[in-house]
């Protein structure tokens, strides 16, 4: 009986264990091979998981959404007069036990069975390109960077939620690959204000540029 309780106790810790590491490891930004800017030239908007998933639920304040969005249409709406292209990254959850986890913990949402997936139809897009992560860091895909490369873009302007988890995992992804970071503050949600400041003045240090 003895042995059977300590099998059962270390088979636990081991899961919580392997659980914490997987939550940590789906925030922790990528790195990579690092850019030559002199060479790329161009920029790109960049829009991040505003899904009707997370945008939908009572995380944000309503007006703190619908502002968010009104800015990011009007900076989509500016980059394709530009001729810039706006790049839009959707979130799915992936794998069976962080679906589970997924479903136990936020009734689904993000996850690869949700009907919420798409983007929030509030936000008048036309992406350029599209692309689908399972972790924070959108570089986490890399058809990404190959994306970028091909277009020779050197400097992302980031916008999209939430402040302290996707975006800033792929501000800090780009960073780690020497692109120029410009994040629009107006057109970022954060589910705490306090935990935003914090990062913003971090990603600060490491280079990022923010903008109203």
């Amino acid at each position: 009986m003895q042995s059977f309780i300590i099998v059962v106790g270390a088979a636990l810790i081991g899961l919580i264990a392997y659980t914490v590491w997987g939550m940590i490891r789906l925030q922790t930004a990528t790195s990579g091979a690092v850019i030559d800017r002199a060479g790329r030239p161009g920029e790109a908007l960049v829009i991040i998981d505003v899904q009707q998933d997370f945008t939908s639920e009572k995380t944000y304040p309503k007006q703190a959404v619908e502002a968010a969005l009104a800015r990011i249409n009007a900076l989509a709406a500016k980059a394709h007069g530009q001729g810039m292209p706006v790049i839009n990254v959707r979130h799915v959850f992936k794998g069976p036990y962080v679906n589970f986890l997924v479903r136990l913990m936020s009734g689904g949402r993000g996850g690869a069975r949700s009907s919420g997936l798409g983007t929030d139809p509030r936000l008048q897009l036309e992406p350029t390109a599209e692309f689908v992560k399972h972790r924070g860091d959108a570089f986490s895909n890399p058809a990404l960077d190959r994306w970028l490369d091909a277009q020779h873009i050197g400097k992302l302007v980031i916008v999209g939620l939430d402040g302290n988890a996707c975006v800033k995992s792929t501000a800090d992804g780009a960073l780690n690959r020497g692109y120029q970071v410009e994040i629009i503050e107006p057109a970022v949600l954060s589910y705490s204000a306090p935990s935003w400041d914090k990062q913003k003045t971090r990603l600060a240090t490491r280079g990022a540029a923010f903008a109203a």
